[in-house]
């Protein structure tokens, strides 16, 4: 499938950030997009203190566009170093407002994309070094939280490029290749998954209700394939069902399959 309908839009989104990339993708209020990378693009890691300074989750000329000067300030709302991810937004815009309004200039001039999950093989876009988008496929890991490409040609410099889905919306982002002997390996593990790795108040707001919706319905229809095996129907009806019960109406019993 050509990337042809998305190309335009999906490049446009991609910015540097540090010595990578990242990708600007939509939140629940469309004009405030965020940026997603890997988390090893950023100079160091912000403390780890829920009371930390603004100014010690604030970089300094580490955005800009592909192949342009870095010269727009970020601050970083979320970041796993075990993922390899973080996502930057807008700095605080009372205590830096220049920058702030610096860097809802530089967003507001770029398109963004919308984040879904990836929950099966298939096929993938990644962006090359040379601005072309390759195609390649993916294979999901460790419960949804990973990603495999399998015929992407990843190096130095793309980490923090985003993941396409077959329809250009965001599914992970690079964060490592792979070498022996100094000749490229055909799969590139561990690269991080954006649904299975942010938190829930960051997920509602990359993804909107709609998405957990396709997460109910799925775990719905995996419970149906395993009653019409023969297995004994529960009074507990379905996952999404016993998602919106009170917890102590919620009875003990076997799980539905994954």
């Amino acid at each position: 499938m050509s990337p042809a309908r998305f190309v335009t839009k999906a490049t446009a989104a991609v910015v540097a950030v540090g010595g990578g990339r990242g990708v600007l993708v939509h939140t629940s209020t469309p004009e405030v997009p965020v940026v997603l990378t890997a988390a090893h693009c950023l100079p160091h890691l912000p403390p780890a203190h829920p009371a930390s300074y603004t100014y010690e989750r604030t970089y300094r000329d580490l955005l800009g566009p592909l192949g342009g000067p870095a010269d727009i300030t970020a601050e970083c709302v979320f970041v796993d170093p075990i993922a390899d991810l973080a996502v930057l937004a807008s700095p605080d815009g009372q205590a830096i407002p220049d920058e702030a309004e610096a860097f809802d200039a530089f967003v507001a001039a770029r398109s963004a994309l919308t984040v879904e999950a990836m929950t099966h093989r298939g096929r993938a876009w990644v962006l090359t070094l040379e601005g072309r988008w390759e195609a390649c496929r993916v294979d999901v890991g460790r419960r949804g939280r990973t990603l495999t490409l399998v015929g992407a040609h990843t190096r130095n410099g793309m980490s923090g490029s985003p993941i396409l889905d077959a329809y250009g919306r965001v599914v992970g982002v690079v964060s490592v290749g792979a070498e022996t002997g100094g000749v490229e390996e055909h799969e590139n593990h561990g690269q991080p998954a954006i649904v299975s790795n942010v938190p829930p108040w960051l997920l509602s707001e990359l993804w909107p209700v709609t998405g957990l919706d396709v997460v109910l319905a799925e775990q719905d229809r995996a419970w149906e394939r395993y009653l019409r095996r023969g297995r004994p129907r529960s009074r507990r009806g379905t996952p999404r069902q016993r998602a919106r019960m009170p917890q102590e109406r919620r009875s003990a019993g076997p799980r539905p399959p994954r």
